[in-house]
C-alpha cells in the first residue's frame, strides 16, 4: 500500500493553500531543481520528480479534491470523517469558500460487479481505507490518457494541448525584461539589435511525450522541455529616450494550457562619447587643433551622432571659435538638432632648437602686440 502524502508540504506551503500560490511555489521549485540545470545531481532529479507528482494532483480540481478529503479523513482519523469532510468542502466550494472544486456527483451506471474502490469507499458501512482509496483514485489518474502530459508542460507548454483542447487551467506567460546598450548614433538612426531570450520549448524529439519507441527520450531524457536560447532580432525606432523600453509582442514566456505568449521587453541604454554634451536636440563638442592650423587654416573631421563630418577650419580662427553643423543633431521625427563644434588651439609644449628660432623670426615680423578687449 502506497503511504499517504501531503503534497503541500512537498511543495512547501501551507495545507490548503489557494492555487496561484501552488502554482508559484512550483513554478520556483521546478526551476531551481530542473535536471538541465542540476547535471549529474540525482537528489536534484529526484525531488523534480516529487514536485512533477505533487504539482500533477494540485493543479488538477477533481484529483485535488479527493487529495484534501483524504488529508482532513487522515487528519481526523476515519473515512467517514473524511467523507464528512469532503462533502462540507464541497458546500463551500458552492459558496465560494473553498479554493477546489468538488468531483463529478453523478452516479455511476455501471453494474455493482463493476463499482471501483472509490465508489465503495462511499458505500455506507465500508471499511475500505483513506489510503487504499486515495492509492485507487491516484493509479487511474495516471493511467488516464487524457492527463498524460505532466505537469511540467502545464507550466510551460505554450499553444494548445496535445488534444486541440485549451487546458482548463490557463494563464498568460511572464513577460521578459532583457537590457540592451546602443550606441547614441543609433538611437538616432534607429537600429536594428539582435538579443538572446531564453525560451523553455517542447522537445521535438519525442514531441513533449518525454519517451522515443518506448523508451526515455535521448534528448530531453524525459523531461519533456528543453530550455533554449532564441535569437530575436528587435527594431529600434529612430529618436528613442535613454531608458525607454520597447516591446515585442508574444516573445515572452510561454503561456499555459493555450493561453498566450507574454511580451519582450528590450530597456534601452544609450551609450556615447562621453566627450560629448546634449541638450535639448543640439550636440555640443570640442576639436583640438594645433596652432599652425588655426593660423593657416585647415581641414578637419568631427565625430558627430551620424558618424565622421569633414569641416573647415578657416585660417586665423581663434580659440574657442564655435562653428555650427546644421542637422547633425538629435533627430526626433522628421526634425533634427545641430552639432556645436568649439576649437581648442593648443599650443606646442616643447620646442625643439629650430622651431625655437623660426618663433623668434616670427616675433620679429610680427612686433605688434594684441590689445585686450575692452569691456561692453
Amino acid at each position: 500500500m502506497a503511504m499517504f502524502k501531503n503534497y503541500y508540504q512537498v511543495l512547501g506551503v501551507e495545507t490548503f493553500a489557494d492555487a496561484e500560490v501552488v502554482r508559484q511555489a512550483f513554478r520556483k521549485l521546478a526551476r531551481q531543481h530542473h535536471p538541465d540545470l542540476n547535471a549529474g545531481n540525482t537528489q536534484a532529479e529526484e525531488r523534480f520528480k516529487q514536485l512533477n507528482e505533487a504539482y500533477e494532483i494540485l493543479s488538477n480540481p477533481d484529483k485535488r479534491a479527493m487529495h484534501d478529503a483524504s488529508l482532513q479523513a487522515m487528519q481526523q482519523g476515519s473515512a467517514t470523517e473524511g467523507k464528512n469532510a469532503y462533502k462540507k468542502q464541497a458546500a463551500q466550494q458552492a459558496k465560494g469558500k473553498a479554493t477546489p472544486p468538488p468531483p463529478s456527483e453523478k452516479k455511476t451506471t455501471a453494474p455493482p460487479s463493476d463499482k471501483t474502490p472509490e465508489d465503495k469507499a462511499q458505500t455506507k458501512g465500508s471499511t475500505t481505507s483513506i489510503n487504499d482509496l486515495f492509492e485507487s483514485f491516484l493509479k487511474k489518474g495516471f493511467q488516464d490518457k487524457s492527463n498524460q502530459a505532466s505537469s511540467t508542460e502545464g507550466v510551460f507548454k505554450t499553444g494548445k494541448e496535445s488534444g486541440g483542447k485549451p487546458s482548463e487551467k490557463s494563464a498568460r506567460g511572464e513577460d521578459v525584461h532583457v537590457k540592451t546598450v546602443i550606441a547614441l548614433q543609433e538611437a538616432s538612426e534607429g537600429v536594428v539589435k539582435t538579443v538572446n531570450v531564453q525560451h523553455n520549448e517542447l522537445c521535438r524529439r519525442c514531441s513533449g511525450t518525454g519517451k522515443v519507441n518506448g523508451a526515455v527520450c535521448p534528448v530531453c531524457h524525459g523531461e519533456k522541455i528543453l530550455i533554449r536560447l532564441k535569437k530575436i532580432d528587435v527594431r529600434i525606432p529612430a529618436g528613442v529616450k535613454n531608458g525607454s523600453k520597447v516591446r515585442v509582442a508574444k516573445e515572452g514566456g510561454r503561456g499555459q494550457g493555450g493561453a498566450e505568449s507574454g511580451d519582450l521587453f528590450l530597456q534601452i541604454e544609450i551609450s556615447f562619447d562621453p566627450a560629448l554634451r546634449i541638450e535639448g536636440m543640439d550636440v555640443y563638442g570640442e576639436v583640438p587643433i594645433a596652432l599652425t592650423d588655426a593660423v593657416l587654416g585647415c581641414e578637419i573631421e568631427v565625430n558627430t551622432l551620424n558618424g565622421g563630418v569633414k569641416m573647415t577650419v578657416p585660417a586665423g580662427t581663434q580659440p574657442g571659435k564655435v562653428f555650427r553643423l546644421k542637422e547633425r543633431g538629435v533627430q526626433s521625427g522628421l526634425t533634427q538638432g545641430d552639432h556645436f563644434v568649439t576649437v581648442v588651439v593648443v599650443l606646442p609644449d616643447h620646442l625643439s632648437a629650430r622651431e625655437k628660432e623660426l618663433y623668434q623670426e616670427l616675433a620679429r615680423l610680427r612686433p605688434e602686440k594684441p590689445s585686450p578687449k575692452k569691456p561692453r
